[in-house]
């Protein structure tokens, strides 16, 4: 029921997210889904009770954690039937709207979007 949820919600976000989406409000999104509104930082992690305070060990932790949850092999499967679906679809580009879909772009210059 959660990995459903989960899903669903990955999907109404993902499909929130469109060409008539500004880069403010894509800033905004992405910014949601990295945390960034807020200090979640993690002093500790326990693990098979382990106390795990070595900042790499933790972010290598939740790394292999996050991977996996958000692996195809953590999807169900109606939500892989869809995806498989959608990712074969082209993505419809107005090329008349003067925007370089192919450019380039860093981190930071991503960053200085906000």
């Amino acid at each position: 029921m959660i990995k459903k949820a989960k899903a669903e919600s990955w999907e109404k976000f993902v499909g929130s997210i469109n060409n008539n989406t500004t880069t403010k409000e894509l800033y905004n999104k992405m910014g949601k889904l990295s945390g960034k509104s807020k200090n979640n930082s993690v002093k500790a992690l326990e693990v098979r009770g382990e106390n795990i305070t070595n900042p790499q060990k933790i972010v290598d932790l939740l790394a292999r954690s996050f991977s996996m949850q958000t692996s195809n092999e953590s999807y169900v499967q109606p939500f892989k039937d869809k995806k498989q679906k959608r990712d074969k679809l082209p993505v419809k580009v107005n090329e008349d709207d003067g925007q370089d879909y192919n450019e380039n772009f860093s981190a930071k210059s991503f960053v200085s979007f906000s």
